[in-house]
């Protein structure tokens, strides 16, 4: 009943994203147990009528026991191959995978490093892979490590009685790519211990944050360089921020803690080491980060 109740709530899932498609986009389905099946040869345009035949396929789909992941995603991997092959996809646009779970592997390969391995090797630069991990079920350490390997992120979907709308909330925050390969700079001489300041894609609704140190300077401005493609043309931008200035605004602000941006710039490196640590590949490499991670979290009171 169990497993049932979750094939319910994904095909109820399922088929709501399928209505969010329009004509622009190209989209497949493959569903996993023993076996692997592709409801199409080949990617197709998001029409009212492939739509709707899509949703009869999933309709029909039952939960045989079995869980293929392997097989399903090289399946996918080379559908979307074979599809930017033939020209079918504009290389301006974003291609994704989004693996939808509610267990462990049981055929097929099912030594889970070895399918990360496995999906690293045959991924292209411009694809990426979301996992989905409905219920306890699921090694969501693994569908986290694989997803974050290959550009995108993962969510874990409570199996309760909204988990349908979980799934939608979660197609909803990457269904708009707006942005792909942003790349934010600053000069060297002004900037130190910067976080992240590359990202694969920014989708709408969402925010992307870059923070580091401001290095002595005579001059109060801060310049920076944002480079990035968007669907039709390549975006460069440069600003320039007055750092006094910001200051004497900041100050202004009585909600604003002492210290914000500091504890900010701490936040976000430790939530980076983090993601770090889940794919290091030895127990001597985790271990280093974790110090590093306690130790800042120590200084910036995050514990005590």
């Amino acid at each position: 009943p169990c497993g049932a109740v979750k094939m319910k709530q994904t095909v109820e899932a399922m088929q709501a994203i399928l209505d969010d498609l329009t004509i622009d986009d190209h989209f497949i389905i493959v569903d996993f147990n023993h076996n692997v099946r592709c409801w199409n040869e080949e990617l197709v345009h998001g029409s009212s009528i492939q739509v709707t035949d899509a949703k009869k396929y999933i309709q029909n789909i039952k939960p045989n026991g079995g869980t293929n992941i392997n097989e399903a995603l090289m399946r996918a991997v080379q559908m979307l191959v074979r599809a930017s092959n033939q020209g079918m996809i504009d290389p301006r646009s974003v291609s994704m995978i989004i693996l939808v779970s509610d267990g462990d592997p049981t055929v097929g390969e099912i030594k889970l490093s070895t399918i990360q391995k496995n999906v690293k090797r045959v991924m292209r630069e411009e694809f990426s892979l979301f996992s989905l991990g409905i219920g306890f079920d699921v090694d969501y350490d693994f569908l986290e490590r694989i997803a974050m390997e290959n550009r995108g992120m993962a969510q874990r979907i409570y199996a309760n009685h909204d988990a349908a709308e979980q799934l939608r909330a979660f197609y909803s925050q990457v269904s708009s790519p707006l942005l792909r390969r942003i790349d934010i700079q600053f000069p060297e001489d002004a900037v130190s211990d910067v976080t992240q300041n590359r990202f694969d894609k920014y989708f709408s609704g969402s925010e992307l944050v870059v923070a580091g140190k401001v290095l002595p300077s005579e001059s109060s401005t801060l310049t920076s360089f944002t480079t990035a493609a968007a669907a039709r043309l390549d975006i460069t931008l440069e600003t320039e921020a007055d750092t006094a200035q910001l200051d004497v605004e900041l100050a202004k602000q009585q909600h604003s803690f002492t210290g914000f941006a500091r504890q900010t710039w701490a936040y976000i490196t430790v939530k980076q080491l983090i993601s770090e640590r889940s794919l290091a590949p030895t127990a001597v490499k985790k271990r280093k980060i974790t110090q590093q991670i306690m130790a800042l979290a120590v200084e910036h009171q995050f514990v005590t």
